[in-house]
């Protein structure tokens, strides 16, 4: 629970250096040095570390090392992490504990900056399912999950078992042998091949709620299926907020009016992956990738997509690429060299379901932290204002 986080959380260790990493270094040194057992005893730890969140700057020497926003340096973080991890464990039995305890080793969330960005091996991906779940989110919901049961002494396996982080206190219990009525399963119980139904909560997190009762409002959605798969996520459309339950279901978009990018407009019921937060008139693009799921009627004619836009120029950049796709279809490129009006013709063959399915590329994306022009880490393309889609009268 949220209101229990300030009594463990580390966040209010003083950096020396202005290292955020310090309390994972303090914890790799003290694990070493001031380990030790307590005959006995049985006792329930937490430690919760940084681990691979950013900021990114400790490489896999435990070395402090400013490292840019980028998946790289996630990766580097990562080792440095596992390195970590690694004299825990190695502490643990060298005081002769690890073999008869229980242990977890989670993140709290996945990383969603970068999507999900793994090869699904053995699993189909559905093309005709309309991506209506951000790969962000998909990312930010699939978690680090190891587990070691009480006195075992296997080999690591790799498991695909639709299991989550609220079935951790489920597993304790029944590995305990305790009568409960706790939610969820054991995850030594769950098998690879079993169809389960979870549930994940995404919101966004700023540092006022530190101080604020509530969390953000957070989106409900449902996972059937293999969890990296985009068709294995539903929306639920409820948001749950101070106030109660919303319905945030999209409205059926009608022909000719406007949606509005920015504070204020009406664009983030139909954002789906890559979109920045809103901005006063627009809204920026944030990877090579974006699109939007926008619920139409069947036209009568063709359409006609009208965007309002202009490009992040800086540091060299001197235009933006963009192509479009529409529910899986190539239909053209715009390359944006200034702020104006773009247009493109779209077939009436091209919707289906009652859907449109828009896709923006943007291979000329970049960050100015990566151009060394600023701070801000978003992978910028275009800024939008605004979009029209219209029948041809």
């Amino acid at each position: 629970p949220h209101s229990f986080k300030k009594y463990f959380y580390t966040v209010n260790i003083t950096a020396v250096d202005n290292n955020p990493m310090k309390g994972d270094l303090v914890f790799a040194d003290q694990v070493i040095s001031k380990s030790k057992a307590v005959e006995g005893k049985y006792s329930f730890k937490l430690f919760h570390l940084l681990g691979a969140h950013p900021p990114f700057c400790l490489n896999e020497k435990l070395e402090y090392e400013k490292l840019e926003y980028s998946r790289s340096s996630y990766k580097t973080q990562a080792r440095a992490t596992l390195e970590i991890t690694k004299r825990f464990l190695t502490s643990l039995k060298s005081i002769g504990v690890y073999d008869n305890s229980m242990i977890f080793i989670v993140g709290d969330h996945g990383l969603g900056s970068f999507g999900v960005n793994v090869q699904a091996s053995g699993y189909t991906e559905d093309n005709k399912v309309a991506n209506i779940t951000s790969s962000n989110t998909i990312a930010t919901g699939i978690p680090l999950i190891l587990v070691k049961p009480f006195a075992s002494m296997a080999d690591m396996k790799i498991s695909d078992a639709p299991v989550s982080l609220s079935d951790i206190p489920k597993t304790i219990i029944s590995e305990l042998g305790l009568k409960d009525d706790l939610p969820g399963c054991s995850m030594f119980e769950v098998k690879e091949s079993d169809f389960r139904e979870r549930r994940f909560l995404a919101y966004k997190w700023e540092h006022e709620y530190w101080k604020k009762k509530y969390l953000p409002v957070m989106d409900e959605y449902i996972i059937n299926g293999f969890s990296w798969l985009n068709q294995s996520w539903k929306p639920t459309y409820r948001r749950f907020t101070p106030s109660g339950v919303q319905d945030t279901r999209p409205q059926i978009y009608e022909y000719g009016s406007q949606i509005q990018f920015g504070e204020g407009g009406n664009a983030e019921q139909y954002q789906v992956q890559g979109w920045s937060y809103p901005e006063k008139g627009f809204t920026w693009t944030d990877g090579k990738s974006v699109s939007l799921v926008i619920p139409v009627n069947q036209p009568q004619s063709d359409l006609t997509l009208s965007a309002s836009l202009f490009p992040f120029t800086a540091g060299g950049v001197v235009n933006q690429n963009v192509y479009i796709d529409v529910n899986g279809d190539r239909l053209g490129e715009w390359i944006i060299t200034a702020a104006g009006e773009y247009k493109i013709k779209i077939p009436k063959e091209h919707i289906t379901d009652s859907l449109l399915e828009i896709n923006f590329e943007l291979p000329n994306a970049v960050s100015p932290a990566e151009l060394n022009i600023g701070n801000d880490p978003r992978s910028l393309g275009i800024a939008v204002k605004s979009i029209i889609i219209s029948e041809k009268n």
